[in-house]
């Protein structure tokens, strides 16, 4: 990543999240993670403080040493939601906390629902983000104004743009149309490289990263993802997307997974025992998909 590529998402990143001198952040994440470094970069960059941690979020001392030194916000990765989900955040003196951020992953709406109600509880912010490696560790955030869409990755950060292209890469106008997901921005890489030789590459992708996700807009050009253009399979002639696939059967409540290892059939692991008549009827009547196609197989 070169020095103004990191440059613009540092500035892109104070600019949304308003980073001031008196911030405290403490790490929850690693340095060698984009994610978490470039936390620390707005913080030394804006001259606010670090707390250096290696305790996790289960573990009293990471709480006390929020509370010593007075942090304002963390960061964290969707499981470190599901762990705060089940912690009573009321127990602890959080009256320094301003906000905190999720980027790294898809985060489960229902676990979004029960940390907002603590944290309106508590006065905190939450800032749901999405971002690659590629693009310098953001790309978009959801505004705290508009926390009620909270399956949405929000708007493209300062400086930057979204757009959608169909599979003839043809820009896509219109709402509620998937098509992949397309950014622009000057927090772009170069490329990548294979060998030191690579390295006297120009720049190969110009500010635009192809990010391999579909996604929609809606009617305020809110972005949502629906799943991975790699992850398209053909059931009888029909498209359709696993992680889509996984929404609906995780919507019913069952935590899975979904593959395809033979053609015309789908395996769908699952954790817990389940009614699997009920659960058959919800994705036929979803998907439109004969019930016959779907292996159930219970897993550890």
């Amino acid at each position: 990543l070169s020095a103004n590529n990191l440059n613009e998402n540092i500035n892109s990143i104070i600019q949304y999240l308003d980073i001031s001198q008196n911030d405290i952040s403490i790490t929850t994440l690693p340095m060698s993670y984009v994610y978490g470094l470039s936390i620390i970069n707005t913080h030394l960059n804006q001259g606010a403080s670090i707390v250096l941690n290696n305790k996790s979020v289960i573990e009293k001392e990471f709480w006390k040493k929020l509370q010593k030194n007075k942090v304002t916000n963390f960061g964290g990765v969707p499981y470190t939601y599901s762990i705060l989900e089940k912690i009573k955040l009321k127990n602890f003196d959080l009256s320094s906390l301003k906000y905190t951020t999720q980027a790294g992953g898809k985060i489960n709406k229902e676990t979004v629902r029960n940390i907002l109600k603590e944290y309106n509880l508590l006065g905190i912010k939450l800032y749901l983000m999405y971002g690659a490696a590629e693009a310098t560790a953001r790309m978009s955030y959801l505004p705290w104004e508009n926390i009620e869409k909270t399956q949405s990755i929000g708007k493209a950060i300062p400086g930057g743009e979204f757009y959608l292209e169909d599979s003839n890469r043809k820009v896509i106008k219109e709402i509620n149309t998937h098509g992949e997901l397309i950014y622009k921005g000057k927090n772009v890489c170069m490329g990548y490289a294979e060998n030191f030789e690579d390295l006297t590459k120009g720049d190969e992708n110009k500010g635009t990263l192809k990010t391999g996700d579909i996604a929609y807009k809606d009617k305020d050009n809110f972005y949502y993802l629906v799943g991975r253009k790699d992850r398209y399979i053909k059931i009888y002639g029909m498209r359709m997307n696993l992680q889509e696939l996984e929404d609906i059967i995780s919507n019913f409540g069952i935590e899975n997974i979904c593959m395809q290892e033979k053609e015309n059939m789908i395996n769908v692991f699952v954790k817990d025992d389940f009614e699997l008549e009920k659960l058959k009827k919800h994705i036929t009547s979803v998907t439109k998909i004969h019930p016959s196609v779907f292996i159930f197989k219970i897993i550890k």
